[in-house]
């Protein structure tokens, strides 16, 4: 054990020193790492923070000698001027090869670079947020430039790519860099105009372009990447082309005014995320041929009326009118809306189907119905209550997290499957109201992998746990379960702790008064207070089940 601790305090010490010193050496302010040729050198980042290690206008020399050694400066290492936020201007020699991933990163007062005639590579989100650039030049060296190399430039009103250069382009005065291979356009500015050859748009190209409010798609378009048009918040309506078969995740994300989209015929996949946080859009119709739907299509989105899946599609149906998206082969229901119903049939309810539906007060759940996904009902912050049905074998991670309305949940006794947690971590957490927790299993079902966040305090304090009286002293001792102050037993209409005949004419009192009742009051547990529950007392008293 001491011998571990040792090894570890090493390590430890070790990063720390490769943090605190990321370079081999320093010339007239400028930090330098000898590359793994020996011969010759790369500009580096002074530390991890790298705060202040270069200011205003940085000339960096072809070559630096150290220790009676001239090396050759070849390569701009990844994050060499990351967060460099007061360096105003670069000169580069025209030995740099390469200009590595992240490495003007925040260069927020970069105004002018002049990328050498050298240089072959430029790395992803090499010039990420540098918005003070104005124009942009890529000479004929270069062969490689990744996905992202210029996000959030939004200073920049020209972009050039040499006429030479045979993997680059910009075609017809386009004001963008499109890559030859594939047609994709890699990099946008303010005054680009996509040409009709080109055929994908990479991730993130129009990322925070909050001035565009129309943009002209050519025919050509094959592709939207992730994050195409993320935070467009100018954009209140897209045409897409006939060709386009594929929309990654999140491409029109938080696209604020954005109250129109029709997703054209040719349409296959559609990411997740799409139109997370487009709060104007009001209805969406899938097309046929869509055959992937990601995650939380929707998500956000308070005004969305109307979810209609193609009556041709095979993949995926909105049968009985039900505003959400069912996937048909296992009859889960991954995607709804406000004023979605949810059929019956359904098996699954998927991962934040229902997330920050904040209008739904009430839903009705099949009984075919057996999981309940990760985060399902996460922030639908009007629910007042939930009956899930019998049948249900899993609900899953935060699949009720934050409904801060919700005063009522009653669970089922099929929440006992072997070998399962069957209540996920944090399920009920940020539910400050709930008051009433109706649990029918008669083994307390297993609550993890981490049991802590659960149920609020206020609950476990302030609120009751009812479970069938024969189980009341295994919930005492059950893990979380026994950390409610209150526990009572379903259908002790009385409440003297006992089930008895008294109950049975509580019940009926209850039923001829005709006011609302109480969930625990339904003795079993199919989601209403009626006559039947009535019978299920007096049968039960009879059997001397209880």
């Amino acid at each position: 054990m001491m011998k571990r601790r040792f090894l570890f305090l090493l390590l430890m010490l070790a990063t720390m020193s490769a943090t605190m010193s990321a370079y081999d050496f320093e010339v007239d302010g400028i930090y330098y790492k000898i590359n793994k040729d020996s011969v010759s050198v790369s500009v580096t980042n002074k530390n991890s923070s790298n705060s202040g290690a270069y200011i205003g206008h940085v000339s960096v020399p072809a070559e630096v000698i150290y220790n009676n050694m001239i090396y050759p400066v070849t390569m701009i290492d990844g994050s060499a001027f990351e967060k460099c936020s007061a360096m105003t201007g670069i000169d580069l020699p025209n030995t740099i090869k390469e200009i590595g991933r992240y490495s003007f990163m925040g260069c927020s007062a970069l105004s002018h670079i002049d990328i050498p005639d050298s240089v072959t590579f430029i790395g992803t989100r090499a010039f990420q947020g540098c918005r003070s650039l104005t124009e942009l030049y890529i000479p004929a060296s270069v062969q490689n430039i990744e996905y992202e190399a210029f996000i959030h430039c939004y200073g920049i009103t020209s972009i050039v790519v040499d006429e030479n250069n045979s993997y680059y382009d910009s075609r017809e005065n386009c004001n963008a860099i499109i890559g030859k291979n594939r047609s994709v356009l890699l990099a946008a500015c303010v005054n680009t105009v996509i040409p009709n050859s080109v055929k994908r748009l990479a991730s993130d190209v129009f990322n925070g372009f909050t001035w565009l409010t129309h943009v002209d798609l050519p025919d050509s378009l094959e592709y939207i990447g992730g994050y195409a048009f993320y935070g467009c918040t100018g954009l209140t309506s897209i045409d897409l082309p006939n060709k386009v078969t594929t929309i990654d995740d999140c491409a029109f994300a938080s696209c604020s005014r954005l109250s129109e989209v029709v997703l054209p015929e040719s349409l296959m996949s559609l990411g997740g995320c799409v139109f997370m946080d487009c709060p104007e859009l009001t209805s969406l119709f899938i097309p046929a041929n869509v055959t992937y739907i990601g995650g939380s299509l929707l998500a956000r989105d308070p005004k969305i009326t109307s979810i209609v899946v193609d009556p041709r599609n095979t993949k995926y149906n909105s049968r009985d009118n039900c505003n959400a998206i069912i996937e048909s082969s296992n009859e889960w229901l991954i995607e709804g809306c406000n004023y979605s119903t949810v059929p019956e049939g359904v098996r699954r309810i998927d991962s934040g189907a229902f997330a920050y539906c904040d209008k739904i007060t009430e839903i009705q759940l099949p009984s075919t119905l057996h999981t309940i996904g990760f985060g399902a009902f996460r922030g639908c912050a009007s629910i007042t209550s939930i009956h899930v049905p019998e049948g249900v074998t899993q609900i899953d991670m935060d699949a009720f997290r934050d409904c801060s309305t919700l005063t009522t949940i009653s669970l089922p006794s099929t929440l006992n499957k072997t070998g399962l947690d069957h209540i996920g971590t944090y399920c009920f957490y940020g539910c400050d109201s709930l008051r009433a927790v109706i649990c029918y299993a008669v083994n307390p079902p297993q609550i993890g992998p981490f049991s802590y966040g659960c149920f609020e305090s206020a609950t476990l304090q302030n609120g009751t746990l009812y479970v069938p009286a024969e189980s009341i002293e295994l919930y005492k001792t059950a893990s979380i379960w026994r950390s409610f102050k209150n526990i009572a037993a379903i259908g002790d209409i009385n409440g003297d702790g006992n089930i008895s005949i008294s109950d049975v004419t509580g019940l009926v009192d209850q039923l001829l008064s005709g006011g609302e009742l109480p969930a625990w009051m339904d003795a079993n547990g199919d989601g209403h207070v009626s006559i039947k529950d009535i019978t299920d007392l007096i049968d039960r008293l009879l059997a001397g089940g209880l």
